[in-house]
């Protein structure tokens, strides 16, 4: 699993915009938007893993996110573990 940090550097606070962002080993990335408090998955669709994992980086992640492209992610224990990143 690869995880990703980075910060958009929008002002939704005082920091900008850190989204913290993991690939699973199912090719799906599940993220958390700690300024916002918006977690999401984003899921494979119609694209495969090999793809996924070659493409995955903050551009991916974050175009995904602004297109509304991922299903909210419930799993508190993943989440948290994003967090604390």
């Amino acid at each position: 699993m690869n995880t990703i940090k980075f910060n958009t550097g929008r002002g939704y606070s005082a920091n900008g915009q850190t989204i913290i962002a993991r690939l699973l080993e199912n090719g799906e990335v599940v993220f958390v938007d700690l300024a916002r408090n918006i977690n999401g998955r984003i899921t494979l669709g119609c694209l495969d893993i090999q793809f996924i994992n070659a493409i995955f980086d903050h551009h991916y992640v974050l175009g995904c996110y602004d297109r509304c492209d991922y299903v909210d992610e419930h799993n508190s224990e993943l989440i948290n573990e994003l967090k604390a990143f």
